[in-house]
């Protein structure tokens, strides 16, 4: 559909596979009650700079792959997403999808520029995360406690993971591989004052030691 520049589909909740694919010169679409959506959703529309999809809940895989204008997405309530989301967007820089639980395999494949990427309620980190996303800069994946598969592959300028429920196991094998700042989100005050008094109590040589009396 080359003349197609705008569709609207007030009001629609839910659509199958393969929608709206090709459309080279399209720049918006506007689906306010769009809640799921099927494989292939938006794919190759090469003029779309920004999609809103505020209702948005689920979708299925090859969520809006190669829209290589993209640079802003809104998906306030997505919870659920399939294989390869947002696969070869060329044009992303951060993303945010702060309801985000659940997700497929290759969740973001080839977004070059991507710097920060937020996703702080998924709990489990499947095969090929982040793949090919060279510039990745800041990560929070604070609810995930499980990595399965190869994770971070090519992402080298990773400086940043909050990942504070993460097992230790895998907190240790990505510290080996990154200059990573583990950064707890919840401190617990009364511990964070023993560590600093541990801290600050050095054992001495016993010429040293002092008894204190009451």
């Amino acid at each position: 559909n080359s003349d197609l520049k705008y569709a609207s589909f007030p009001s629609l909740e839910e659509v199958g596979d393969m929608f709206m694919l090709i459309n080279k010169d399209m720049e918006s679409i506007d689906i306010p009650k769009l809640k799921k959506a099927g494989t292939s959703f938006l794919h190759n529309n090469e003029s779309i700079k920004k999609i809103s999809f505020p209702e948005l809940e689920e979708v299925s895989s090859s969520f809006m792959v190669r829209n290589e204008c993209l640079e802003e997405i809104y998906l306030p309530k997505l919870r659920k997403v399939g294989t390869s989301f947002l696969a070869s967007n060329k044009a992303l820089i951060t993303i945010d999808l702060l309801n985000l639980e659940t997700i497929g395999s290759a969740f973001l494949h080839g977004n070059k520029i991507l710097e920060r990427l937020n996703v702080p309620k998924l709990k489990v980190i499947k095969d090929g995360f982040l793949e090919h996303n060279r510039n990745l800069i800041y990560l929070n994946i604070d609810s995930a406690q499980s990595i399965y598969g190869e994770f971070l592959p090519l992402n080298e300028t990773l400086e940043e993971i909050h990942a504070s429920n993460l097992r230790p196991v895998f907190k240790k094998e990505l510290s080996t591989r990154f200059k990573i700042i583990f950064k707890e989100e919840k401190i617990d005050k009364k511990t964070e004052n023993v560590e600093k008094e541990k801290e600050e109590l050095e054992i001495k040589p016993e010429s040293d030691l002092i008894t204190l009396v009451p």
